[in-house]
């Protein structure tokens, strides 16, 4: 059987970005077929990799144009911690099952011929999944087809129904029978598929788009005709292209060859007049995980060192201008989870600010001396190698680590290693610490499970769950006592299998204490940040509500185009002024770019000031009426020459 450790081992290498994008995934559209230009596209960018390297085979790691090709059973709501109907469009929860019922008009695409999706499809999904070792399985022992649209999982009674929900709500719908139809049965028969290894060769959606196009350039991912959830999309698809920086990616906002884009680095860059920004948690968390098991970071005390050695506030505001989350009191837990779960206990936990006097006080109390501006003990120095993968990013994050350790005394040094998820599980990486993520985010893709504690409290605590190594934290642990100066001894094992079975909130609450508290004081890992999802989106040519609930989620550009809040700005009449197709710019539906050229600037107010008696200007107070007189007269051009 092939287990959740073997996937990791076998594709969460930072390789397998290269390695499955080169499979030659395709749809049969070759460069013979490329879409014309006319018709109405959003065009977005991916920031982490290029066209060449998508692959869509969602076991392994994917990019975020797999929520409009595979159906997500639910939106997950970060802020309101909601799961929102999408193709699971009810669910009840009884002690015992969990009851799925399933929209009735989505259907396969490609290779699926139009195919109705039934429950049947969800249960081989499910199955594959739980052959896997995926988080619901650990939970559920049962899955069936009730009728075509219902699915039923039970569980044995007891069962925290929460981990239940969590787990399964998270899910799209990426494994169609066209093209894992044969593992299914292979499994059924008791024979072991080559899942997870079998990779689909062409994309079967069940999302309301389809890859139409690929090119070396971009991919296209159109419209399905006749997919319910495409009801509400009335243009005509996304093209993505890369970009090599949030610069770069903004820049082509600015001149009009991006209509928006995600990304979850920020940078210092201003955002253009007619761009909107807003951010969610990602759910994957930066930390520093220690090697327990390491000449220094066997002791508490080091570790608690090591963060009061470290400006965590400075690092995100230089690396990711500001808008990464400060954790200043680690938890283990996002920080919406953390306030929702701890509310104002959280202020009685301990905030690691950075200290240099508290590092002394803390070192000396271990044995160690500052000789010539390095900590040493026995003669020798206090040294820490701190591994990354060399993605930038990440390794931007762990130099600047480095460089603020040093300044403490630490010898402290960067090593990059490539290989580094292979390296932890043959037990070769040689370091001290890894900087890795503390929410499990990039687990899967997952949207909702890292914003529950139980899930992602387990991936620093017992991350031997969900992967095939671990960092030597030990599985008893001694902690202060929240309410006094003395010890308690706490068996984390025992506290995960208790809140496996706690159906009691008030039950729940007392363990997520317990456990987020042992974070706290004896420091597993380090929070650095938890990166945010900044989605960018240029208000003037695109509109979207306010108010829209798929503003919280973590893909909001594919969310509100599957849920019909992204609709183009320029629905208003086609004019012609002076040879010119003017267009609307702004929220408001006004005509402000009179050339039509994507942006508003010093030629529009000429040529505005120019026309702006002409009848096609005048017959359409409506669009031109900057000033909000009703008319359009001369004010109108002092009002647009202001806004620019």
């Amino acid at each position: 059987m092939n287990t959740r450790r073997d996937v990791l081992r076998n594709g969460l290498a930072a390789s397998t970005f290269a390695a499955f994008g080169s499979l030659g995934l395709t749809t049969g559209v070759g460069a013979a077929d490329s879409l014309e230009d006319d018709g109405v596209w959003f065009d977005t960018a991916s920031l982490s990799m290029s066209p060449d390297e998508f692959q869509f085979n969602a076991q392994f790691l994917h990019h975020d144009a797999l929520y409009g090709l595979y159906a997500p059973f639910t939106a997950y709501r970060v802020e309101s911690d909601e799961f929102h109907p999408h193709f699971v469009e009810d669910w009840t929860v009884e002690d015992g099952s969990m009851t799925l019922h399933l929209r009735e008009d989505f259907t396969w695409g490609g290779a699926g011929g139009g195919d109705p999706i039934t429950a049947d499809d969800v249960v081989l999904h499910l199955e594959l999944r739980a052959y896997v070792d995926d988080e619901f399985s650990w939970f559920v022992d049962g899955i069936d087809a009730v009728d075509d649209h219902t699915v039923e999982l039970t569980f044995p009674a007891g069962t925290n129904p929460d981990l239940v929900v969590y787990s399964v709500l998270d899910y799209s719908l990426t494994h169609p029978p066209a093209a894992f139809g044969d593992d299914h049965d292979d499994l059924v028969a008791g024979d072991d598929p080559s899942y997870p290894g079998s990779l689909q060769e062409t994309v079967v959606p069940s999302g309301p788009l389809e890859l139409v196009e690929e090119t070396d350039e971009y991919h296209a991912y159109g419209v399905r005709d006749g997919h319910p959830a495409a009801a509400d999309i009335d243009w005509d698809g996304y093209r993505m292209w890369a970009r090599e920086s949030n610069t770069d990616a903004l820049a082509s906002l600015e001149d009009g060859s991006l209509d928006g884009f995600a990304t979850q680095w920020s940078s210092d860059d201003p955002l253009p007049e007619t761009a909107e920004r807003v951010s969610v948690s990602d759910g994957v968390g930066v930390a520093v995980q220690f090697v327990h098991d390491s000449e220094h970071f066997r002791s508490r005390t080091v570790r608690r060192a090591f963060m009061y050695a470290l400006d965590r506030e400075a690092i995100v505001d230089d690396l990711t201008a500001g808008t990464a989350i400060h954790h200043e009191r680690p938890t283990g837990l996002s920080a919406q989870s953390a306030q929702r779960w701890l509310g104002d206990t959280l202020e009685t936990y301990d905030a690691y600010e950075q200290d240099h006097d508290r590092v002394t006080e803390l070192l000396e109390s271990a044995g160690y001396e500052l000789v010539d501006g390095t900590w040493r003990r026995a003669s020798q120095s206090l040294t820490v190698d701190i591994a990354t993968d060399g993605q930038p990013r990440w390794a931007e994050v762990a130099a600047e680590i480095v460089s603020q350790l040093s300044e403490a005394g630490f010898d402290a040094t960067l090593v990059v290693e490539p290989d580094i998820v292979h390296k932890l599980v043959d037990g070769d990486l040689e370091a001290d610490a890894v900087v890795s993520g503390f929410l499990p985010g990039a687990v899967f893709r997952a949207q909702a499970r890292q914003h529950h504690p139980y899930f992602a409290l387990l991936l620093t605590l017992l991350i031997s769950r969900y992967a095939p190594f671990d960092y030597g934290y030990p599985t008893t642990v001694s902690v202060p006592s929240m309410t006094g100066t003395c010890s308690e001894l706490v068996d984390i094992e025992d506290c995960f299998e208790r809140f496996e079975t706690a159906t009691d909130p008030a039950e729940q609450r007392d363990i997520v204490e317990t456990l987020t508290w042992v974070f706290n004081q004896d420091l597993p890992a380090a929070v650095i940040m938890e990166p945010t999802i900044q989605t960018v989106v240029d208000r003037s040519r695109w509109t979207v509500p306010d108010d829209s609930p798929y503003l919280e989620t973590r893909a909001p550009l594919w969310w509100l185009a599957l849920e019909g809040d992204l609709q183009p700005a320029g629905d208003g009449p086609d004019l012609e002024i002076n040879g010119y197709t003017p267009a609307p710019y702004g929220d408001d539906g006004l005509y402000r770019d009179i050339t039509g050229d994507g942006r508003v600037g010093f030629n529009d107010v000429v040529t505005f000031f120019e026309h702006h008696d002409d009848a096609t200007i005048q017959d359409h107070p409506d669009l031109f009426d900057f000033d909000g007189s009703g008319r359009v007269g001369f004010n109108d051009v002092v009002a647009l020459f202001e806004s620019i």
